[in-house]
């Protein structure tokens, strides 16, 4: 296999993964982070960028290398998780991170009188049940 017919196909996913990266990170901590008392083992906030930034090409070599050796009719399970992930993690759990613990959703749950608990403890448990993948 010739590497550099591989080359857009590992633009590709780079480019989709990198996506993500560049869309979660519309919703970036604002004062109320920087006011919380932090642990001294706490990393300086220059590091999460590229940390992150290594994280999602990773993220893209693998689904690339996944490609490569399953294709797009054999690897479809695969890829399709991969990009629901990527949905996820990068758009959705940043709007419900900024919605719920930000103070905007939390507050207005009780409206749902009974349901309210039912609600927080699954929006709570989604977030943070889904950064472990």
């Amino acid at each position: 296999m010739n590497f550099l017919r591989q080359i857009p196909g590992l633009a590709f996913w780079l480019g989709l993964s990198l996506l993500a990266g560049v869309a979660g990170s519309r919703w970036m901590p604002g004062e109320w982070y920087a006011a919380l008392a932090k642990p001294s083992w706490n990393p300086p906030n220059w590091v999460f960028a590229p940390v992150w930034t290594f994280l999602y090409v990773l993220m893209g070599i693998a689904a690339w290398i996944h490609w490569l050796r399953a294709g797009w009719a054999r690897g479809r399970a695969g890829i399709a998780a991969f990009v629901l992930q990527l949905v996820l993690t990068g758009v959705a759990l940043p709007w419900v991170e900024e919605l719920y613990f930000r103070g905007y959703l939390l507050p207005r749950l009780s409206r749902y009188g009974r349901w309210a608990p039912v609600l927080g403890g699954l929006f709570f448990g989604l977030y943070h049940v889904w950064q472990l993948f």
